[in-house]
């Protein structure tokens, strides 16, 4: 859901001549990846719990950003396995 933020970013960054802005999208690009692999990883080794409510909280923030913004960048995603509807039809 957050993509489109991303490649906004990026293309404001090439547009830029330092290379800081490079960096940055970069950075936030690999913590998309990583973050949620961390969590997975990290839940595995903490009470069960604790990754059950990591599993319920990111369950209602996935359905909170749904409802303030659309599905944003999971929409070629769902649209690829079939679970939305085309709007050409």
């Amino acid at each position: 859901m957050m993509f489109p933020a991303v490649k906004a970013e990026e293309k404001l960054a090439k547009k830029t001549v330092s290379k800081e802005d490079d960096f940055q999208t970069s950075s936030q690009k690999s913590m998309l990846y990583t973050f949620p692999l961390m969590t997975v990883l990290f839940g595995m080794s903490f009470p069960a719990g604790l990754a059950l409510y990591w599993l319920i909280f990111s369950g209602f923030q996935v359905w909170q950003q749904y409802q303030t913004s659309g599905w944003g960048g999971l929409t070629p995603w769902l649209l690829k396995m079939r679970l939305l509807k085309s709007e050409r039809g």
